[in-house]
């Protein structure tokens, strides 16, 4: 597990909690349909120094494509131990995307060809949506 984003994890488990608790709740309403929430984060500074920033635009056109919207979390920061046994902090930007069905396949292959990585980090995960 890649431990540079702690506080973004953090979130995303009690939200994950909230949703998979809800969605366990016997009262379901027959009008909720299920749906599949990523959660995925995005390193400021790439591999070869340069911002991330300019790729944002294309990436936010890229998900309303795939599942038609996104929420965007914005900026955070977390951090990881290098194997210097060093805190490495790092600025990121985090997203949320529910669809009809698992897209961490697209996902990744979009991260990984313009946000390259030495892991992407992508959470999915099962909810329902009230209708």
């Amino acid at each position: 597990m890649n431990r540079r984003i702690l506080p973004a994890i953090t979130l995303a488990t009690i939200l994950a909690l909230t949703l998979c608790s809800l969605a366990l709740s016997p009262a379901a309403n027959a009008s909720e349909r299920a749906v599949t929430l990523h959660f995925f984060v995005v390193t400021d500074i790439l591999p070869d120094g340069a911002s991330a920033a300019p790729r944002l635009p294309e990436l936010r056109l890229f998900l309303a494509k795939l599942a038609g919207g996104y929420t965007e979390l914005g900026p955070g920061q977390g951090g990881f131990m290098n194997a210097a046994n060093q805190l490495v902090s790092e600025q990121n930007h985090s997203f949320l995307v529910s669809a009809d069905k698992d897209l961490s396949g697209e996902i990744r292959a979009y991260l990984d060809a313009n946000f390259p990585a030495a892991m992407q980090y992508i959470l999915v995960w099962k909810a329902l949506q009230p209708g």
